[in-house]
This record gives structure tokens, sequence and C-alpha cells, in this order.
């Protein structure tokens, strides 16, 4: 069984989501389901220290939103 990394979720995929159904880490997690809650949080603070989201990735709801240009 191949392992789930973070860079198997895209960056359009993420902001897609967060498109789709708001910036809450919950519901991007439930958007991305079965992939597990670390992956997802992984892609998440990576795009974060990649100043592509803002928001909280410490695991609380997050709040995520695209970051402004």
């Amino acid at each position: 069984m191949k392992t789930i990394q973070a860079k198997t979720l895209t960056d359009a995929d993420v902001l897609k989501v967060i498109a789709r159904v708001g910036g809450s880490l919950f519901a991007i997690q439930d958007a991305f389901a079965p992939i597990p809650h670390k992956v997802v949080l992984a892609k998440l603070r990576s795009m974060v220290k990649r100043q592509l989201l803002d928001g909280c990735d410490c695991g609380c709801r997050g709040d995520f939103k695209p970051r402004a240009s």
C-alpha cells in the first residue's frame, strides 16, 4: 500500500476546496476524506509557510484563506 504524503495534494486542489467549503480546518479535512488528518494539516502548514495561505496551522479551527497578493 502506497503512503499518502502532503505533496500528493496539489495547491490548486486545496485552494478549490477552500473556495467551496470555507477555510475551517475541519471542513477542509472532511472534503479530503479519507486522507489522514495529519497529511492534510501538513499540506496546509506547507502552504502557510510558502505564503500561499493565511491562517493558523496549529491544529485549531484554522480559518485558512488564500493570501492576498
